[in-house]
């Protein structure tokens, strides 16, 4: 199985009412072509929502997707990559979202190996690296992390060779 992940911005905020509805009028799909929803994040404002499933393969969540009305969203394969030593409870109280995009190919190689942002500076403002999604092709990244906010998360991540596109606190949502 390969892990997939569906990024989403909204105009609007997300109601309930129609976060349920999008979820009952995609779970057959989903269902039909074997793509199982592990977990999702939604931004504070209700704007951003990022979906991990795993499947087949990416084509199977696009054409679930597509067949279930679904409006268009960045769709990509990746791999799932915890920090060594986190617990379910990091991982439970981690509240930041940061997208990167890589401005040369493989600039996440040193993440994957384990190394995170300057140790000192992490400490310092008192940010965790919990889990990270890297695209396949190694241009995107999407780290999960435990911060009092987002603004200290901006601050550890500036610079890197990374371009950061958006960081903002969420909540987790799973099946």
């Amino acid at each position: 199985m390969t892990d997939v992940l569906v990024e989403r911005s909204y105009p609007e905020p997300l109601t309930d009412e129609i976060m349920g509805a999008n979820l009952a009028r995609t779970l057959g799909c989903l269902q039909l072509h074997r793509v199982r929803w592990q977990r999702s994040y939604l931004s504070a404002d209700r704007r951003e929502l990022v979906c991990h499933f795993t499947a087949r393969d990416a084509e199977s969540v696009r054409i679930a997707f597509r067949q279930a009305g679904s409006p268009d969203a960045l769709i990509w394969s990746g791999t799932v990559h915890d920090t060594p030593g986190i617990t379910d409870t990091d991982l439970a109280e981690a509240g930041i979202f940061a997208c990167c995009t890589a401005l040369a190919p493989g600039r996440f190689e040193a993440q994957l190996a384990g190394e995170r942002p300057d140790p000192a500076c992490m400490a310092i403002h008192r940010v965790m690296a919990v889990r990270s999604y890297v695209s396949n092709d190694r241009r995107r990244m999407i780290g999960l992390y435990r911060s009092r906010d987002a603004e200290s998360v901006r601050m550890v991540l500036h610079g890197g060779g990374r371009a950061i596109e958006r960081v903002w606190p969420c909540r987790h949502m799973a099946p």
